[in-house]
């Protein structure tokens, strides 16, 4: 399995913030907090808490990428999709791990998870010229009016 977790200043494994895909560490101990699994009775983790400053820094890191996600070509998505899927499958075994690991869940729960997400990704690929084509629609006034379909903004996710 491999880890994005390191040890923080007390020797804690640790899951750090991620923004950009880079490690974001406070720097004190003092600001991770012990993830316990039911099911083991005991810590498997810690992981980090967030401040005001990381939060605007990782919404800011999400416009940044989603200004230049919204200029981007359908066939660009639908990669950028399938990939995803592609990664979700491939660490399958990591991700029902961690997720019975960190959640107590049973295996086919897990699995359930990885799987479906594959398939959510999958799925948005094949919807993504849908998603993107625009309409012409009739108006009242015998006009026609053209409707473009236009991202607003990025979307929080905060995974467990």
């Amino acid at each position: 399995m491999t880890s994005p977790t390191t040890k923080d200043d007390a020797g804690q494994l640790c899951v750090p913030t991620l923004i950009d895909g880079q490690p974001v560490w406070l720097p004190s101990s003092s600001a991770s907090f012990p993830v316990t699994s039911a099911a083991q009775q005991k810590v498997i983790h810690h992981a980090q808490t967030a401040t005001a400053d990381i939060g605007v820094r990782a919404a800011d890191a999400a416009w940044a990428t989603f200004k230049s996600y919204r200029r981007s070509a359908a066939g660009d998505r639908r990669r950028m999709l399938l990939r995803a899927a592609e990664l979700f499958e491939e660490r399958a075994a990591e991700g029902s791990a961690r997720q019975m690991a960190e959640t107590s869940c049973d295996e086919g729960w897990a699995a359930f998870n990885v799987h479906g997400s594959a398939g959510f990704c999958r799925s948005a690929a094949a919807a993504v010229d849908e998603a993107l084509r625009g309409s012409v629609l009739p108006a009242e006034s015998g006009n026609m009016h053209l409707a473009l379909k236009e991202p607003i903004g990025p979307v929080l996710q905060i995974i467990p």
